[in-house]
């Protein structure tokens, strides 16, 4: 079956570019075969300028000009290297577990300051009566409640949902919003030699077309303003929660101090202990909730770096879809078909450009020692 380069070249151009261009028969069967098997950019002006280029090279003439045919692929390897360059720094900053090393590096902060407090204080017999603790205690159990409640609101943010939302939404529009006039053009006159109706019939077919792209451009935009608002919203509940935690330390601290100082019913050599002790349990504390707050950030940034990963993966396979079909162009037009076949039923693997989930990493042990006597542990 002959095939000749400008044949290819328009059919490609049509599913690809929205050129128009009238097919024959053998063409007809390069055109299905493409629509089956290459798949529709995620960045299409990156990959039309690719499409095109292959386009004019088929214009002229077969085989293609070999001096062109690398111009074009080097330009593909290219595209390919900034794909696998782009997957690799999205792995490497989602493996980052930089944050959990600050979570320990606080901890262990805390509990120097607190091992300090065991060598600077000194016994004594003054039985002066030290400040009341009961406000202080109730307080901070106030603090501590609105800081689990703060946890779990940053936690059930559905900032994910927002975005899978808007994803959904706009990608319905982006479906039937040509890049340009032209390929708008292209796509109207190549259905228009199917179409059977009235010419007041085909006409109001484009009324609907209008409506329908307006109604998908407004659903996009809210979806946008919503996602937008969800961003914000879930930046304030994080910014809530982290000065919650500051807060709940501060009255920590400040009563550790109170334990520390000497009272007329209790031996000044027990409080001299507890204000270490209690030290590190609040220091064991807020290691749980800085622990517990970068896990359930982690597991966000994740679901949002495998939704670019997946637009990542379709532009790979479109580019190496259309490579295949540069050494289509580059055969006689007696080689064209079984080489064209060979492009079709080729399989690309992506699999090297999916993310892998990071393993958190193991909790830190925090043990604030024993109880001293007389010691209780702030609520």
């Amino acid at each position: 079956m002959k095939m000749p380069g400008r044949t290819i070249c328009a059919l490609f151009l049509v599913y690809v570019v929205g050129v128009p261009a009238e097919t024959t028969p053998a063409g007809q069967r390069i055109l299905q075969l493409l629509q089956n098997h290459v798949a529709t950019p995620q960045t299409p002006q990156t990959l039309a300028e690719v499409a095109g280029a292959l386009g004019s090279l088929a214009l002229e003439g077969q085989p293609a000009h070999e001096g062109a045919i690398s111009a074009i692929r080097t330009l593909i390897t290219t595209l390919l290297q900034d794909i696998t360059t782009q997957h690799q720094a999205a792995q490497t900053a989602i493996d980052n577990t930089t944050l959990y090393q600050a979570c320990i590096s606080a901890k262990d902060i805390a509990f120097g300051k607190a091992n300090a407090l065991t060598s600077t204080t000194t016994s004594t017999t003054t039985t002066t009566g030290a400040p009341t603790t009961t406000t202080i205690h109730a307080d901070l159990a106030t603090c501590k409640s609105q800081e689990a409640d703060l946890i779990v609101k940053n936690g059930n943010c559905e900032l994910d949902a927002s975005r899978s939302a808007k994803l959904a939404t706009c990608e319905l529009y982006d479906d039937m919003n040509y890049i340009n006039a032209g390929a708008a053009r292209a796509a109207r006159c190549g259905d228009a030699a199917a179409f059977t109706g009235t010419y007041e019939e085909y006409l109001e077919r484009d009324i609907q077309t209008l409506a329908l792209l307006q109604a998908r451009s407004k659903n996009c935009s809210a979806a946008t303003t919503a996602f937008d608002s969800k961003v914000t919203e879930c930046a304030k509940a994080f910014d809530e929660l982290t000065s919650k935690v500051q807060e709940c330390l501060e009255l920590e601290a400040h009563l550790a101090q109170i334990h520390a100082l000497p009272d007329s019913s209790t031996p000044a050599v027990t409080q001299e202990f507890c204000a270490p002790w209690a030290a590190k349990v609040a220091a064991c504390s807020n290691y749980d909730a800085c622990y517990t707050s970068e896990a359930v950030m982690e597991e966000s940034s994740f679901n949002a770096a495998k939704q670019v990963a997946n637009s990542r993966q379709a532009e790979y396979l479109a580019l190496k879809r259309i490579d295949c079909l540069l050494t289509v162009l580059a055969s006689s037009a007696a080689e064209q078909p079984d080489n064209l076949t060979a492009c079709v039923s080729a399989a690309h693997d992506v699999s090297s450009l999916e993310l892998k989930k990071p393993v958190q990493p193991a909790k830190a042990e925090c043990v604030p020692g024993v109880q001293p006597a007389g010691c209780v542990a702030s609520r």
